[in-house]
């Protein structure tokens, strides 16, 4: 019995990849941290002056780009990335990829939006200058649910272009975090509320490709 149970934790533990599961635990005890904080209704006094900060450094011209990897991380862009990447995996008959990638796109959107944010109630930082964006702010749902898609599909992409892995999740890398900067130059977040939901996204992410590595084939590892 306790063979078979190492074996089985083994087994899943080889699915997560070592390395990614220590980056989860590694990020675990500050995210529960910082949750607690957000909890308590606290607003950092950092984060304030941050925020002016970046009008202060940042040109119009600089805040528009930043304005368009925002627009690029909304909800429609990023569903319609969605069902343009299930239907490349499917005609491909990639199953097992595609059903994870539909589970972990549909539950990091209602576990942000119909579970975290409500519990934290979160209000969002005062004049916002996109005036659409509305509920709660923590965990961002920006970062939370592109950081789960998009590094989805660089890891999927890294093990079809292994050569190509290091760029594939650099651009990645660099996208997500001109998308987090961009919600804050828009005062749309508060700088905790992208770093929780990088957090989180990341969390959940890992929990994603041990699915995918644990229900198949194993894919090959980084």
């Amino acid at each position: 019995m306790k063979s078979k149970l190492y074996s089985w934790f083994s087994s899943l533990v080889a699915a997560t990849g070592k390395v990614r599961l220590y980056i989860s635990l590694f990020i675990l005890l500050p995210l529960i941290f910082l949750s607690q904080e957000v909890r308590e209704k606290k607003v950092f006094e950092f984060e304030v002056a941050f925020l002016q900060w970046l009008h202060e450094v940042i040109n119009p011209i600089s805040g528009y780009i930043l304005s368009v990897f925002y627009l690029i991380g909304d909800t429609h862009i990023a569903a319609l990335v969605v069902v343009t990447s299930l239907g490349i995996l499917w005609w491909k008959r990639y199953w097992r990829e595609a059903m994870t990638l539909a589970f972990a796109s549909l539950s990091v959107l209602l576990l942000v939006d119909e579970i975290l944010k409500p519990f934290f109630a979160r209000r969002r930082p005062p004049e916002r200058i996109d005036k659409t964006a509305g509920g709660f702010g923590y965990p961002s749902g920006h970062a939370t649910g592109n950081l789960v898609l998009y590094f989805y599909l660089a890891y999927l992409l890294a093990a079809r272009y292994p050569k190509l892995s290091i760029y594939i999740y650099g651009v990645t890398t660099l996208f997500l975090l001109l998308m987090g900067l961009s919600s804050m130059y828009l005062r749309v977040h508060w700088p905790s509320d992208i770093i929780g939901g990088y957090a989180f996204g990341y969390i959940w992410l890992t929990i994603c490709l041990a699915i995918l590595n644990f229900s198949g084939k194993k894919e090959k590892k980084y």
